[in-house]
């Protein structure tokens, strides 16, 4: 019988189970296909221990290993979501020098009376003097479009009208030992009363110009309770 190229059923006694083998004409394997593990070099043989892991490719290109799933991508290290306004949302215990980059996403709704503004400080550090940023603001004005440009001397990131609503994604980095801290919004826009479908896009950077690693980070605003119920703030680094 001319056996050759077909699949026929084989015992592996290594992996104690049947698997489809293929064959020459003369019934000799030629190769092992199936659902078992690759026949490499150091290649893992046992699930066991590695739930939650991905295999990935090995760095000699040899083999197979597990390696932790959040190994190659972004570590959530902050999930708010608040149930009731506050004044200030705060996260302690950083290590910025060893994080080298924070990745914080806010969206946020103006829970107090009256307009509110919104900033960023670095380890306890409120006073708006000792921080700079510059600011790109593309907003609509009466029935024009205007393009903005200011600096300030403040930790600033954003302000929003009684109701409104503003969304941002913003890193902080710093070149380590050498650098100071800042933070850099990557994207961001706010709505606005001018018009009713109106909103504000802001591009803009700021700097800490205080040596020193960074342990805490708080987003305030600037009256009691201005960050309104609803509001989510993610804090992330590189996993």
């Amino acid at each position: 019988m001319d056996l050759e190229g077909r699949l026929l059923w084989g015992y592996d006694p290594d992996a104690k189970l049947y698997r489809p083998i293929a064959v020459d004409e003369e019934g000799r394997q030629l190769f092992t296909a199936g659902d078992s593990f690759l026949d490499l070099p150091d290649t893992p043989s046992s699930y066991s221990g590695q739930g939650g892991k991905v295999v990935a490719v090995h760095s000699g290109e040899s083999a197979l290993e597990f390696i932790e799933a959040g190994s190659s991508g972004w570590e959530l290290l902050a999930d708010e979501d608040l149930s009731s306004p506050a004044t200030s949302v705060s996260w302690t215990g950083l290590d910025l020098d060893a994080a080298r980059i924070y990745d914080i996403y806010l969206a946020i709704s103006e829970g107090a009376s009256g307009s509110t503004t919104y900033s960023i400080y670095f380890n306890n550090d409120t006073t708006a003097a000792n921080y700079w940023c510059r600011k790109l603001q593309a907003k609509w004005s009466g029935s024009a479009e205007q393009v903005l440009t200011a600096r300030y001397n403040a930790a600033y990131l954003f302000a929003l009208d009684p109701g409104k609503t503003g969304v941002i994604s913003l890193g902080v980095m710093r070149e380590t030992g050498t650098g100071y801290p800042y933070w850099l919004v990557k994207s961001g826009f706010r709505q606005s009363t001018t018009r009713t479908d109106g909103v504000d896009i802001l591009y803009f950077a700021g700097v800490y110009p205080a040596a020193g690693n960074v342990t805490r980070i708080d987003i305030t605003a600037s009256n009691a309770d201005g960050i309104g119920a609803g509001s989510k703030l993610r804090l992330f680094t590189v996993a």
